[in-house]
């Protein structure tokens, strides 16, 4: 192997596993917060999937975007990892030129589509969806560092 594809490597795997970490937790039902009022003084606060169509339906828009590009992300850096790998390189990268650069862009679209209920206060989210924010952070920083060592070879 070149020293040139073994640096990448090792990157790719940790923002493979940063990422199904992320989605594990976006599966779990505590990321998607929805408040509601049962009364006038009162907050009911309840946390779903961010693939739950519950909060899609009460306008908290973003949690089921962000775990589809989170998918979407992680089946990209997994063609990344396997495009690294001598025996299949011909085959992932040669055909999708574009590859590189597609799973970071879709991590941070991810990360902000994770951030966005922000935007209505900070009781819309909740632990995991901080955590899965950071995953998604450190993900793509992962992946920016892999496109750049794959643009150098």
């Amino acid at each position: 192997m070149k020293p040139s594809t073994k640096r990448p490597l090792p990157a790719a795997i940790g923002a493979a596993g940063l990422l199904a970490a992320a989605l594990v937790l976006e599966i779990l039902p505590y990321g998607a917060v929805l408040v509601f009022a049962p009364g006038p003084g009162e907050q009911l606060i309840q946390a779903f999937s961010y693939f739950s169509l519950a909060p899609f339906g009460y306008a908290n828009f973003f949690p089921l975007p962000a775990g589809i590009l989170t998918a979407a992300s992680l089946l990209l850096s997994l063609l990344v990892l396997f495009g690294l790998l001598p025996a299949v390189r011909k085959q992932i990268s040669a055909g999708i030129p574009g590859l590189r650069t597609a799973a970071p862009a879709c991590c941070i679209a991810a990360l902000a589509c994770s951030l966005l209920p922000l935007s209505f206060g900070p009781v819309y989210m909740s632990w995991a969806s901080y955590t899965v924010s950071a995953l998604l952070l450190a993900a793509a920083g992962l992946l920016f560092y892999t496109a750049a060592a794959q643009k150098k070879s």
